[in-house]
């Protein structure tokens, strides 16, 4: 699990992920299993504690969770595909897309890596560093 400092500035400012299991007011909704931040020390949620207040709670999704994402997109065969292609800064299966390789250079996991795919194909967002924008492409 990759709890860096970079990795949970990066989880922090995808809000469009964020958003599926911290929402804006009121609890979490975690399952068991699912890793959180708080007050900078990771948990796994195990069912059995009510579920974390909203302030100052960061999800840190899995490998498996990114995967999951995708799973109404493509299948299994078409996500590793184009997860590939994405990786090595190839054309991208059918979709014509050219992805640079400046897209994820700046990642130093399979988390980040899975959370730049993520927000590169669900959301059309690269990170610059800072923050996740809209890709120009």
């Amino acid at each position: 699990m990759d709890n860096t400092k970079l990795n949970v500035i990066m989880c922090k400012m995808a809000i469009e992920i964020q958003s599926s299991k911290v929402p804006i007011w009121g609890f979490c909704n975690f399952e068991v299993g699912d890793v959180f931040l708080k007050a900078d020390k990771p948990f796994i949620f195990d069912g059995e504690k009510r579920q974390p207040r909203i302030k100052d709670v960061i999800w840190l999704p899995t490998e498996p969770q990114y995967q999951d994402m995708l799973k109404g997109k493509y299948d299994f065969i078409n996500m590793f595909v184009i997860f590939t292609d994405w990786a090595r800064g190839t054309l991208a299966g059918d979709s014509g897309r050219r992805y640079k390789r400046s897209e994820f250079d700046n990642f130093y996991s399979w988390e980040q890596l899975w959370r730049g795919f993520i927000m590169s194909e669900l959301y059309n967002k690269i990170w610059n560093g800072k923050d996740w924008v809209k890709n120009g492409i």
